[in-house]
């Protein structure tokens, strides 16, 4: 059985900045580089509240910076969704 240790991220810039995201997932598990769905509603899915939007507006990358046993991401920039695949190259 694995076990996980529920720490948190934090997002730094972008449409993100200052939040936290807890995780129930070891640091050397992480992505080093992750996208997130930005619209308007994509806070409140965050902290789990449910969303009838379907399709983000444009995806925000961020990039790992670790600090100690915390990780924090960076934002990068946007892309578009349908880009995500190929690593977000137009930014």
């Amino acid at each position: 059985m694995n076990s996980h240790t529920t720490t948190s991220i934090d997002l730094i810039g972008g449409p993100f900045d200052g939040h936290s995201q807890p995780v129930a997932m070891a640091l050397s598990d992480m992505a080093r580089v992750i996208a997130l769905p930005v619209n308007r509603n994509i806070l409140g899915m965050l902290v789990g509240k449910l969303s009838t939007v379907p399709m983000p507006v444009r995806v925000a990358a961020l990039y790992s910076r670790d600090q100690g046993n915390r990780r924090r991401y960076g934002f990068i920039g946007f892309c578009r969704p349908e880009d995500v695949e190929m690593g977000c190259r137009e930014m």
